[in-house]
């Protein structure tokens, strides 16, 4: 695996806080996580009707929000509780409503609140990786899961799309256990996708065989998927060997046990966000991006639309990133937009098109830097002067 050269500032830094708590320093606020028909809002004194488009969208201590019939919103405290306004309820957002709620892990509220029109699960989301990655044709085989992603278990089902006239696949696997294996058409499963806004295709998956060694707690591989044909030639082979990490015991069994909070939520909206975003931090992309394709399927947010960009960026699928790239994009919200730019330019970075990139960048950092968000701009301004260098070089 190639080592990234950061050259720009990192989003998403410092660590989760320890404990949750509110206090005059810190003013009580909460985070709409699923809005269902139209509720009220009385901000300050001014009221206003807002519907499903107010997702991830932050009120204040006094704020109050008033569900008709046929009505409810669910959010999420600064404090770490889960609250719902239920239909024909009225609540206005004080400490004692948060504290009747559900307890939430630490970090789940932070990890909800966008910046920079994207959530903040995707570590070093603003690293510019200097290296660029040449994209295989569109009949190759090219692994899905998992791929570049950490993973809880030892024995991860393995996903890829199909190459064209392959008959069987060859799993080869490298790093703390070693081991390769063809898996003949009779043991892989074809399916076509069903993820909204993915490629058209078909995926093929197979279980990880029983009669190798999984990967041990702790442990890192190197995976790649290489085709057979009838004839027995050898069809174009993904390059790169691509990283699995396995979890240590003490850190998924804290993902483990955040996990188990967050499915006792009633919304499943809030719990699918929620799980996202949990496995997101740790870098289980392999389990994160599923349930980001529910949540966008569901809500639409381009927050959420930006963190499947994130999330399909560091798994090195760049197709499927500029696919939510773009669509964040085209979100009405100026600092979203921006996201999906600046996304972009990572995109055509890593496949060499500078020219592309550095046009996103320069766009992205004038909107971030329109919208007041320094750090984002000069994230942006550095990498599009980057991509400038290696066009002239």
């Amino acid at each position: 695996m190639k080592k990234a050269l950061p050259i720009v500032i990192a989003l998403w830094t410092a660590p989760l806080p320890a404990v949750a708590q509110t206090s005059a320093s810190t003013a009580l606020t909460a985070i709409f996580t699923e809005v269902t028909g139209d509720i009220t809002l009385n901000l300050g004194g001014h009221t206003t009707r807002v519907s499903r488009g107010y997702v991830l969208r932050v009120v204040a201590a006094g704020d109050r929000i008033i569900a008709p019939e046929a009505s409810k919103a669910a959010l999420v405290c600064s404090n770490e509780r889960f609250i719902t306004v239920s239909a024909g309820a009225a609540v206005t957002l004080a400490e004692p409503v948060c504290a009747a709620g559900a307890a939430l892990p630490a970090g789940t509220y932070h990890s909800l609140v966008p910046r920079g029109g994207r959530l903040r699960t995707v570590d070093g989301a603003l690293v510019l990786e200097r290296a660029t990655r040449r994209e295989t044709a569109p009949d190759v085989a090219i692994l899905q899961s998992p791929r570049n992603t950490a993973v809880m278990e030892g024995r991860p089902r393995i996903e890829w799309t199909p190459s064209q006239g392959s008959v069987a696949y060859d799993v080869i696997v490298r790093g703390d256990v070693a081991w390769a294996v063809m898996l003949p058409s009779d043991r892989i499963t074809c399916t076509p996708r069903k993820a909204p806004r993915k490629r058209s295709g078909t995926t093929c998956s197979a279980s990880y065989p029983s009669s190798e060694p999984e990967v041990p707690p702790g442990g890192v591989v190197s995976l790649q998927i290489a085709p057979r044909s009838n004839d027995g030639h050898r069809p174009e082979i993904e390059p790169g060997m691509l990283w699995v990490r396995r979890l240590d015991e003490q850190e998924s069994a804290a993902v483990e046990a955040s996990a188990k909070t967050i499915q006792t939520i009633p919304d499943e909206a809030t719990r699918s966000l929620l799980l996202a975003n949990l496995y997101a931090r740790h870098q289980l992309y392999a389990a994160a991006i599923p349930l980001y394709h529910k949540v966008a399927e569901v809500l639409g947010t381009g927050e959420v639309e930006a963190a499947l960009g994130d999330a399909y960026l560091a798994t090195g699928l760049l197709a499927e990133a500029e696919t939510w790239y773009e669509a964040a994009r085209r979100d009405p919200a100026v600092d979203v937009t921006a996201a999906g730019l600046y996304g972009l330019g990572h995109v055509y970075y890593a496949r060499g098109e500078f020219w592309l990139a550095y046009e996103r960048f320069e766009e992205a950092g004038r909107l971030f830097e329109g919208e007041g968000l320094k750090n984002h701009a000069s994230a942006a301004f550095t990498a599009a002067a980057d991509a400038l260098d290696r066009i002239e070089e």
